[in-house]
């Protein structure tokens, strides 16, 4: 073979190198930008599932076809004064109850646990169902609320 052959061969094998190696760049730009574009739908479908959460729970609230009593779910257990009445339980009306929950607990605050959020559910309903509620409670409340932990008493 002569040099010049050789010399061709390799320039052609390191332009074939560098072309593939553009094209793994721009595969992975790709993924890159797909993941990306994927990561913003998702956000953008959380915040309209979080409104329209919310506007289902408000209406929810304010029905009187749906609930009796149409007063505003509480953040926190209610005063000792406003215990005495408590609504009629139902999945909906707990469920409404836990988005309005999440979404007006302030930042700053400590989120609380599951046994936490069963006493202010219990001050505000007139009975819970435990399995009902651990239920509700999973669907409805972000994963930063469902952190797992340690046991308190094991």
């Amino acid at each position: 073979m002569n040099k010049y052959f050789i010399d061709h061969v390799d320039h052609a094998q390191a332009k074939l190198d560098r072309d593939l190696a553009r094209i793994g760049d721009i595969d992975a730009h790709t993924r890159i930008f797909k993941r990306q574009e994927r990561d913003l739908l998702q956000q953008r479908l959380e915040r309209l599932e979080a409104r329209e959460a919310v506007e289902t729970a408000v209406r929810t609230l304010t029905d009187p076809a749906v609930q009796g009593d149409a007063r505003p779910a509480p953040a926190s257990p209610p005063s000792p004064a406003a215990a005495a009445v408590k609504r009629q339980y139902s999945a909906q009306s707990l469920a409404a109850w836990f988005v309005l929950r999440v979404h007006s607990w302030p930042q700053d605050a400590a989120l609380p646990s599951e046994a936490e959020d069963l006493v202010a559910a219990k001050a505000d309903f007139d009975t819970v169902p435990r399995g009902e509620f651990r239920t509700i409670r999973r669907l409805k409340t972000p994963e930063r609320w469902r952190k797992p932990g340690p046991r308190p008493g094991r």
